[in-house]
This record gives C-alpha cells, structure tokens and sequence, in this order.
C-alpha cells in the first residue's frame, strides 16, 4: 500500500470532504482579533509582577512540560494544518480555521513556554479565498508566512500568497500579496502552490510547485525573499524535468544562505513518487547538483522535510512507500551518506517532521490505526557525522489524529514543542505539548 507522506490536501477535494462531514454548515463568526486588536495585547503581562515565576531560559516564561493544550480553545472547530517555529523566546503557530463564507482562513498566534498566548490568535489573509496549509519561518525579528490557496476563477486558480510580520507580530506588509515568479524573464501565469518556506541572513526563501508550458507536470522553484517580502533576484528551477511532475518541496537553510531543497518527484510514464534533493549556494541561479539526488536510493519514496540544526547540520526526513517506515540521512551528503529507519516495516508510518538539537534532534510521525485514525509518534537521535542513533520512540498522546500532518520545534535541551489536529471529523482542535523527547 502507497500513501503520501505528507498531507497537504488540495482545497477543492478537502472542502469536499469536510462539507460531507457537515465541517463547512453553519461555521461561527470570524471573531478573531485582527491586526489592529493584536497590537493592544503583543506584550501584556510581559513585565511580570512581584511574585511572577522565574523564566526558563530562553523562554520568556517557566517551561511547563508534558501538558496537552488547546492553542486556540476559543476558536471555531476544523482546526488544522498546524504549523510551528520556535522563534528563540516563544513559540509561533499557524494554523486553518473555517472561513464562514466558505473555506479556510490562515490563522497566527504565538506562545510562551507556559503554553499562555503571548500573541492572541488572529486572522492572516487580507484576501478572502479559500486558503490552507499555512508554512512559516523566522529570520532575525522578521516572521514570514505563506500558504496555497484557491481564488476560485477556474483558470490558473492555484496560488501561493505570503505575508511577513515582525516577530512580535506587528504586521510588516498591511496585506498579503500573491507570489508572482518568472522564468527566462518573463511572469508564470500557471498555477502555483504548495509552498515551504526557510530563513536566510537576509530575508526568506519560499520554495513551491508551479505550471511551466514546457513541462507536463508542476515542477519545483525557489524564490527568494527581503525581510519586508520583496523578491530578491530571480525565480530558480529547482531541478527542472519536464517530463516528471515534481510536487511537496521542502526547504532548509545554512547560516552563509546556502540552502537546501528536496521534493517529490514522479517520472513518466508511470509516475511513482520518489523524493529527489539538492543545494543552492548563496547568490547561485541554479541548483547543485544538477539533478538532483535520489534521497538513499529509494524509489518509492514521498513526503520530505528538510531542517538545518544549531551546528550546520541538515537533515531530510521521509516516507518510504514500500517499507511504509520513516527514513532519516544527512540532507547536505550527496553521495549515499548514512541513513536509519524509525518506525516498524509494513505498520504505515507517515508524514515526517524533523527538529534538529545540539548533535541530533528528534522526529515526530503518523502511524496509521485505520481510516483517518493514527497514532503520533516521536522519537529522538544522534549524529555523529558518521552514523545515526536512535532514542526510544513513544506515542504523544492516547488519542488517535487526523492525518493533517503534526509539526515540531525544538525549545532547550531535550525540550520539543509538538503540535497536531485531534478530534472527530469535522470537529478538529489545534493541540500542543511541551514534551520531553529523551
């Protein structure tokens, strides 16, 4: 059995699923603060009281550990696609909430390590389509945000806004703005959409899938990004093959700016997935290698996620569709470098995501039950360079979750934050936890 590893569904086949859930009749009021509300709550309570308990560094707060909490428990239900970044003292969070006129709507909000909301939950896009499966990334004091969404015009629908913020969460850009790549010189009219995203010293990169008129399937790109979400230099192809469509890429950045990208990519003419990966040096117009890598030689394979840790390191997780295990090896070695399996043959794990630490790091995954319902799993490791070694993997919580794929973050030490969707369909919460990840 195949399934794609990370679940990042397209807005017209997940709206239909969750109107025949009833998720989309009778969605509450779009009460959430905006960003004129957010402004008035950014640093409330930051200076403490007499009696306010100690912070944990770096947090601003005490670490409070091992609590399962709702990030937006006032929200609306159909909460989904969490995503969260660390961002040196709390930890930010975005995430979809039903559109009441239909849709999704990216939402914010950002946390201290008490699991209080430092940043209350507000709303994202400025404009009102259906937009899902929101990706984050901070550099310096600036927050970047971009996710897909569907304008509805039938033609050339598919596309990819972004919006940045100061890391306090003052807006930046007063409304978000559709990313318009160009090729050869000249703008890409095609559709364009799921996108990642990866700081640089400078600004942002966001990587994506775009229609090319000389390609039969989407093929993967990179832009990069100003720290106030001007385009800097031009779009690159990523490892253009025209006769391949190239899909989920994933994104993860050195200190100097050189990063790295990985992406699904299926060949004609049988169009199996397999996960492909490459760098990009600073200032660079094309990728290296070209082609990109085979990731460990696997050929059925989908679902990556690239992280940068704390040393340089960088490491690719992700799904091997015939061992159904998780795969994870050194995202910077191009030439067959170590790897490990987590997970256990033929139980279905899926939907990888990594979070480098000091000389290792820890990985969070699905593991399938039935249907839609999974288990979320983590588990620590080591790299030496040379060789991974594992920790010992454990379930986050008794209940089972959705498919929407879970994220994590490291804090300190073999601290985590881990963040998931649980609930019945439709009725969807955001959760998190500070947990311990020996």
């Amino acid at each position: 059995m195949t399934m794609t590893t990370r679940w990042a569904l397209g807005p017209g086949f997940l709206c239909a699923l969750l109107a025949a859930g009833g998720a989309l009749a009778g969605c509450g009021d779009d009460d959430a603060p905006r960003d004129a509300a957010v402004d008035g709550a950014l640093d409330a309570g930051a200076d403490g009281g007499a009696d306010a308990a100690v912070p944990d560094p770096p947090c601003r707060t005490p670490l409070v550990t091992g609590e399962v909490f709702a990030l937006d428990p006032d929200g609306d239900d159909t909460q989904i696609h969490v995503n969260a970044q660390f961002d040196g003292e709390s930890v930010w969070v975005v995430y979809n909430k039903p559109d009441p006129s239909g849709g999704f709507d990216v939402y914010g909000l950002r946390l201290d390590c008490d699991g209080t909301a430092r940043v209350p939950p507000f709303r994202i896009n400025t404009t009102d389509y259906n937009d899902v499966d929101p990706a984050l990334a901070v550099s310096g004091d600036r927050l970047l945000v971009a996710w897909q969404t569907d304008t509805g015009t039938g033609v050339n629908n598919m596309q990819l806004p972004y919006r940045v913020y100061g890391v306090d969460g003052q807006a930046v850009m007063s409304a978000d703005r559709l990313l318009r790549t160009r090729r050869g010189g000249q703008p890409v009219p095609g559709n364009t959409w799921l996108p990642e995203v990866a700081a640089l010293p400078n600004g942002f990169a966001i990587a994506g899938a775009r229609a090319l008129e000389d390609a039969s399937g989407l093929q993967a790109f990179v832009q990069r990004l100003d720290d106030a979400g001007e385009l800097d230099g031009a779009t690159l192809d990523a490892s253009f093959f025209p006769v391949s469509s190239q899909s989920y890429p994933t994104l993860a950045s050195a200190p100097d700016g050189t990063l790295y990208l990985a992406f699904a990519q299926a060949l004609a003419p049988d169009y199996n997935d397999a996960v492909y990966y490459t760098s990009i040096a600073p200032g660079a117009s094309q990728a290296s290698p070209l082609p990109a890598v085979l990731a460990d030689q696997r050929a059925a394979a989908a679902g990556p996620d690239l992280a940068r840790g704390p040393d340089g390191e960088v490491y690719l997780a992700f799904g091997d569709a015939d061992a159904e295990m998780i795969v994870l090896t050194d995202g910077a070695d191009f030439t067959g470098g170590p790897a490990v399996e987590l997970g256990t043959p033929n139980r279905l794990d899926f939907s990888p995501a990594v979070a480098p630490a000091t000389g290792g790091g820890a990985v969070a995954w699905f593991r399938n039950l039935a249907g839609f319902q999974n288990e979320l799993r983590v588990q620590s490791f080591t790299y030496d360079g040379t060789a991974f070694t594992l920790g010992t993997a454990q379930n986050v919580t008794a209940e089972s979750v959705p498919p929407y794929a879970p994220t994590i973050t490291h804090i300190k030490d073999d601290i985590y934050f881990v963040a998931w969707s649980q609930g019945d369909n439709p009725d969807y919460r955001a959760m998190g936890m500070f947990l311990q990840i020996p």
